[in-house]
């Protein structure tokens, strides 16, 4: 049906077609009722004039004319009387069959009213269509008429001229009756559209929430109750409107304000700038003078940063600290008022001076929300200072930004306070706080370069606890935890100003003593031997434990930083054979002795290469949520006459002899046809030297081994690791980016063992990042671990990175780290590397319900 557009348009039409069916149904009713009166005459007359040729033949016969001349006589006057008529008298021989035997021309077959006429004497009269007929015999009511008269008259029709001058009134009324429907639909629409055109004029100046206010509808009058009563639904919604709607400034601004949500190094690098520069937008939108966060401390006490649009007044300061202590002990109760409060201002544009303010204007004109636990980061509370906060519309708005942007800050802080202590414990031992292994070597490689620069000496030192296994297994980690971290203080003490103290690994100390010839590093180790390493033990014995100590000068044992620690470490070792408890400076002959066997091992690496003995073994790493192992990791090791010899004992010497890429060929290469033979379907980890990834063969080389294995790329996760540091980060990302591409994965493992970590997970495409091992290992005894694990979940899991955590050695640290939210667990207690790849852990390795052990 089509759609009608005009108020005009439907009074119009639905009057003038009302108008014409009423016509239509009159004249229709009319005609039908004057042609019946037309037939009703006609059928009278007809009987009438049938009647009285009846008599005339009555008398006629009684006369003594015969029915042939009656008929005659009867026939020829009634064809001059209507041309509608038509006359036949019937003699009774007529109609039998003889006279039609005989061939007489007037004999005729008697139909069904002549025949019954005939037999019973009666008259009969037939209607068929427009044609009366009358049958009378004659005499009438004669056992034996003498004639039968058949008289047919056919009623008139309506003339065409009646018809015609019908159709002509019809025109004229129905012409009458447009006129009437248009000027009625004139009336009635202008009636209506003044009240309408004065409506439409307001909508059309609201531009804003306080021009709906100001709006006044009044009383419209429609002229029709109905249309009233569809005003007044309308009326009621623009009053809700006005308490509901928002400006669209507003609503811009909370559009402006998610944009800014999006959490970046940049945001991270110093939140409290974020938060001043949030102020400064804000105010585009707002006029709001200051934006206040609270962060509940350890000590339970608050810290209050007031982030200030302009410069305040110092009444007012005041004055907002005491409406901030007041909210905070109207939450938490009095005992809360006695809590230690830091307050901290900040200035977003310090140009420029706020107005004063009154205290009660001020108070009134804050909004706050503080919660009753603190949330991430700490974040106990938010708040700010606008004049619309008295607005009840506007109130509402500021409500949401409020509950948004605590969350917001307190997520930036809590990721700032990490990040601070990944990049501290990058560099440091979490335990001891002394340099990690990592810094270690950048330090000495850069005393390399110094000492040679100006010609100069420096020592190094590795220093090891003697018997330290046997205090663990006594007293346990958590006393073996708190005597290195004695040892490490008297290292700081024995030690000058500019002296570089490093623990190593495990009871492995390094210290690298600048401008000092062997005497010198012989003076400061026999003041490690002579200091108080003492410590009352939980049985209360006094714990003293002994150091093997051993000593190389640059450049006298060594040219570079991997000569000079070879050098330490071999006489370290060999004091700890000859008895332990002692100093080894060692002589010219040590030093050739040890590069014999330096360059013992150096053969046997490269020998190992040439005769493809480089062998993979597979670690399984397990999903902390089923106990399913969906990945292993890849690790290397050289086949000899009568053992497996692990990675850790030569890949030094294959990185110094440049030929390590060479050997990660062919692991993956084995690796990958072992999966083949297997049929592995899970993912595999293979390490990976950011060196070897930049190598121009390498992507062509790894598409090569997987096509030949069958294995898809999106198996292949490559661990990045820091033993080789690429400067060039850049070629390493366009590398990188090309496996990524075709499908490879990638993942990095020692994360926060090392600075190079960050840089690797903030420009390379990361999907998995493995923690660090000495943290999983001490995390059931040392809360700072714990902290440290906790923040790299947390930033992983913001970075939408899964976490595999290493070193998982029993069921306490398993149960633990899940605990923590890892994705996934690698160690002993889960699996040890084998040239099998593993389907699945057996039942009591996985149970969670299995004591530690």
């Amino acid at each position: 049906m089509p759609r009608i557009h005009s108020l005009r348009s439907l009074v119009f039409i639905t009057l003038s077609v009302g108008a014409i069916v009423v016509f239509l149904v009159t004249t229709a009713a009319a005609t039908f009722l004057y042609e019946r009166l037309l037939h009703e005459n006609a059928r009278e007359a007809a009987h009438t004039q049938a009647r009285e040729i009846a008599l005339q033949a009555d008398k006629l016969l009684a006369e003594g004319w015969s029915v042939d001349r009656v008929r005659d006589h009867l026939e020829s006057t009634a064809s001059h009387v209507r041309e509608e008529t038509r006359l036949s008298i019937h003699s009774p021989e007529a109609l039998t069959g003889d006279r039609m035997a005989e061939g007489d021309q007037n004999a005729t077959r008697a139909d069904g009213p002549l025949a019954l006429a005939l037999e019973t004497g009666k008259a009969r009269t037939v209607t068929a269509g427009r044609d009366i007929r009358h049958v009378i015999p004659v005499p009438a009511g004669a056992a034996q008429p003498l004639a039968i008269v058949d008289f047919r008259q056919s009623s008139r029709v309506v003339p065409l001229a009646t018809r015609l001058s019908y159709i002509s009134v019809f025109v004229i009324f129905a012409a009458l009756a447009l006129l009437a429907a248009a000027f009625t639909a004139s009336v009635a629409t202008r009636h209506i559209q003044r009240p309408v055109a004065a409506l439409q004029r307001q909508v059309q100046q609201i531009n804003t929430v306080k021009d709906l206010t100001e709006m006044d509808l009044g009383q419209a009058d429609f002229g029709f109750d109905e249309l009233n009563r569809v005003y007044q639904p309308v009326e009621a919604l623009v009053d809700r409107l006005r308490h509901v709607a928002v400006d669209k400034d507003i609503l811009e601004f909370e559009i402006r304000l998610l944009s800014k949500f999006i959490i970046t190094s940049d945001v991270v690098k110093d939140w409290r700038e974020y938060v001043q520069q949030l102020l400064l937008e804000i105010n585009e939108i707002l006029p709001a003078y200051a934006l206040i966060t609270l962060f509940r401390t350890d000590d339970e006490s608050y810290e209050v940063d007031l982030f200030w649009y302009r410069t305040p007044t110092p009444e007012n300061r005041q004055d907002f600290i005491n409406i901030i202590r007041q909210r905070i002990d109207a939450q938490h109760g009095e005992d809360t008022v006695k809590t230690d409060m830091r307050v901290e201002h900040f200035i977003a544009d310090p140009d420029h001076d706020l107005p004063a303010l009154d205290y009660t204007g001020l108070e009134l004109q804050t909004k706050s929300l503080i919660l009753e636990s603190p949330r991430i980061g700490g974040i106990a509370g938010i708040g700010v200072q606008s004049t619309v906060a008295q607005d009840p519309t506007r109130h509402m708005v500021i409500d949401s930004i409020l509950t948004t942007l605590i969350n917001l800050v307190g997520s930036v802080k809590a990721i700032y306070r990490y990040t601070q202590d990944l990049e501290y414990y990058a560099t440091r031992d979490p335990l001891t706080g002394l340099y990690n292994q990592r810094v270690f070597w950048e330090l000495l490689g850069y005393e390399v370069v110094r000492a040679a620069r100006h010609e100069d000496h420096f020592a190094i030192l590795m220093v090891d606890l003697d018997n330290f296994k046997t205090i663990n297994d006594r007293y346990g980690h958590a006393f073996g935890d708190q005597f290195l971290g004695h040892l490490a203080d008297a290292l700081h003490q024995v030690t000058r100003q500019g002296d570089i103290v490093a623990r190593y690994g495990g009871d492995e100390f390094t210290l690298i003593l600048p401008e000092a010839d062997g005497e010198q590093a012989w003076l400061v180790a026999s003041r490690i031997q002579e200091a108080d390493t003492s410590i009352t033990a939980p049985d209360g014995h006094i714990i003293r434990a002994t150091c093997s100590i051993g000593i190389a000068v640059y450049p006298d044992h060594g040219k570079d930083a991997r000569e000079l620690f070879t050098v330490a470490d071999n006489v370290m070792y060999r004091t700890k054979r000859d008895g332990k408890d002692a100093i080894h400076l060692p002589s010219q002959d040590d030093v050739a002795e040890i590069f014999r066997e330096s360059g013992e091992k150096s053969h046997m690496v490269l020998t190992a290469l040439e005769e493809q003995r480089i062998v993979p073994y597979f670690q399984p790493i397990v999903d902390l949520q089923t106990g399913e192992v969906p990945i292993h990791e890849v690790l290397m090791r050289i086949e000899t006459d009568n053992k497996m010899i692990s990675a850790g004992e030569f890949v030094e010497v294959a990185e110094g002899m440049g030929i390590i890429h060479r050997m990660d060929y062919q692991l993956v290469e084995k690796a990958f046809q072992a999966i083949a033979d297997q049929d592995y379907r899970g993912l595999v980890f293979i390490n990976m030297s950011p060196k070897a990834l930049i190598v121009g063969e390498f992507l062509s080389k790894v598409r090569q081994f997987a096509a030949a294995a069958g294995i898809e790329p999106g198996r292949v996760v490559f661990e990045l690791t820091e033993r080789d540091t690429v400067k060039n980060v850049t070629l390493l990302e366009k590398f990188a980016a090309e496996l990524k591409a075709e499908g490879f994965r990638f993942a990095i493992d020692d994360f926060g063992s090392g600075f190079s970590s960050f840089h690797y997970i903030k420009r390379l495409p990361i999907d998995y990042l493995k923690i660090e091992g000495d943290f999983v290992r001490n995390m059931l005894d040392d809360p700072r671990d714990c902290a440290m694990i906790e923040s790299m979940i947390t930033l992983a899991r913001g970075l939408g990175i899964k976490t595999v955590a290493e070193h998982v050695e029993d069921q306490a640290v398993m149960e633990a780290i899940r605990n923590y939210g890892a994705d996934y667990a690698q160690g002993f207690h889960l699996g040890r590397p084998s040239r099998t790849l593993t389907a699945a852990l057996q039942a009591d390795a996985w149970s969670p319900n299995r004591q530690p052990g």
